[in-house]
């Protein structure tokens, strides 16, 4: 059910409302039943409303002013104006607060009805659409890691502009590539030999995994960029100074020297 408040400073349009509509049948719970705008408003800030009826003629705050208000702070509920034929022309004159539909009094059970069942499937629409971008994001944060992997060999890989790449990294939240100049190296093991006896299969990659971790420690720790894997390499992307970049790579081969699946 969607949450709505009708407001109209005439009593017997009120009461009248409240019996000719099946509001539950059309989708919507009605929340209260108001005879001015600041009666609306104090629901608002209650009740959350997903949509505004209201009479654009009410005293102390009219409907057009109710609905600029509610526009400040609730810019996704949707505003209907119920409206005489005298008021219609001033009430379409509020192109700026975005109205959903213009009701023409007097009301009837049927026109409203319909108004209410269109209103409804937009609704529905509307949150299943917004349903679907928290699942696309929810997803996309399930295969960070990977689609941040991805996108880090493709920018060592292939030919791309700044603009391009800077939009990439973005979207990937790749925070740490975050200067003007980006210098890349790359960490290797010669060979996987322990005297005459070579690493298996799973030592070898236990031990680039091993190197791997000592590789993101040291560039995490001092803020020096990426690392990532490359096939069967470690490559580091830095977006600092030269002299940083050459004792990146001292402290990176003295570490994998020290590598503990050596012991």
């Amino acid at each position: 059910m969607y949450k709505l408040i009708f407001a109209d400073d005439e009593r017997i349009v009120r009461e009248g409302i409240q019996k000719i509509i099946d509001w539950e049948q059309c989708g919507f719970t009605v929340t209260g039943f108001c005879e001015n705008g600041m009666e609306v408003l104090e629901l608002v800030e209650a009740e959350c409303p997903d949509v505004i009826i209201t009479d654009i003629k009410m005293p102390v705050l009219d409907g057009i002013e109710l609905s600029r208000r509610v526009r400040q702070k609730y810019k996704d509920v949707k505003i209907l104006f119920v409206t005489g034929f005298d008021d219609f022309s001033y009430a379409k004159s509020a192109v700026d607060l975005h109205v959903s539909e213009y009701i023409l009094k007097p009301i009837s059970a049927a026109g409203m009805t319909k108004t209410l069942l269109k209103l409804k499937e937009q609704l529905d629409n509307e949150r299943e659409a917004k349903r679907g971008v928290e699942r696309l994001r929810a997803s996309l944060q399930r295969e960070l890691p990977l689609l941040r992997s991805t996108f880090l060999n493709w920018l060592v890989s292939e030919e791309c502009t700044r603009e391009e790449a800077e939009y990439r990294r973005d979207f990937y939240a790749v925070d740490e590539l975050n200067g003007s100049l980006y210098l890349p190296m790359a960490v290797s093991v010669d060979s996987f030999t322990r005297g005459k006896r070579a690493f298996s299969e799973e030592d070898q990659e236990l031990s680039r995994y091993a190197i791997l971790n000592i590789v993101e420690e040291i560039v995490r720790a001092r803020k020096l960029g990426v690392c990532f894997m490359q096939g069967e390499r470690i490559a580091v992307i830095s977006c600092v100074k030269n002299e940083s970049l050459f004792r990146l790579k001292n402290e990176s081969l003295d570490a994998a020297e020290g590598n503990p699946l050596e012991h």
